[in-house]
């Protein structure tokens, strides 16, 4: 059941993408489409008995269902093309790759499994939505866009932050040591120290279009360390 409601939000979203840059905002499409998702992730999830957070597949259904929402929450209409476009992408392979729910290995059997990838889920949504809204600022130029990006790549950070120091915490639960090394950890700090620093160029007077440059090449930083790391590098995290 759920699939089918994967396919329709597939093809709602992509609708909805084609209109916003065509400029017809007919914003009860991507809404109707979220209210598909999110039905169809509490339908998958009812049927693992526990969050989407455990495997590549679920990852990416939860991942596209926050783009989405948090698209709709903050009314971010001048980036909704691309926005709309990036979770089409992601329900595409949704759809096309369909997956059953699997037992979750003995690692991810803890409390903090919600809490890190949550806060890490949440912090990649605020940096690619960013990017998002660096395109639509070299576009129009408007104040009140750069605003945006900023506070977006601030909460980001913040939450990317929370995301790594719960990892550690749960790394020592599960294999008694904070830090090991693992390429999703080394990536993970990577991409800490890239927004470090978007952060240190802004105070060093990096201008307007810089910034939104660099809140651009974000998108790539956070879909390497979300989806590049585990397709070229074996390690602790590769079931994700």
């Amino acid at each position: 059941m759920e699939i089918i409601l994967f396919k329709i939000t597939f093809a709602i979203y992509l609708l909805s993408g084609c209109l916003f840059f065509a400029r017809k905002r007919w914003v009860f499409l991507p809404i109707l489409g979220l209210v598909f998702h999110i039905t169809g992730v509490i339908l998958y999830s009812l049927k693992a008995g526990r969050p989407p957070f455990a495997s590549l597949y679920e990852s990416i259904l939860f991942f596209s269902l926050l783009i989405i929402l948090f698209f709709l929450l903050f009314k971010l209409w001048e980036a909704g093309g691309y926005i709309l476009l990036f979770a089409s992408i992601s329900l595409f392979y949704i759809v096309f790759s369909p997956s059953s729910p699997q037992p979750l290995m003995p690692a991810l059997r803890s409390f903090w499994l919600p809490i890190h990838v949550a806060l890490c889920f949440l912090s990649y949504t605020f940096f690619i939505l960013s990017g998002a809204l660096g395109l639509g600022f070299l576009i129009r130029k408007e104040e009140p866009l750069f605003k945006t990006i900023l506070s977006f790549v601030k909460w980001g950070f913040i939450l990317l932050t929370l995301g790594i120091i719960t990892g550690s915490i749960w790394a020592y639960d599960a294999w008694g040591r904070y830090w090991g090394w693992d390429p999703k950890e080394v990536w993970a700090l990577i991409t800490w120290l890239y927004y470090s620093l978007f952060f240190h160029s802004r105070l060093m007077g990096g201008g307007k279009r810089l910034l939104s440059y660099l809140a651009i090449i974000g998108i790539f930083v956070i879909l390497f360390t979300f989806l590049g790391v585990g397709f070229l590098f074996s390690g602790l995290h590769s079931y994700f």
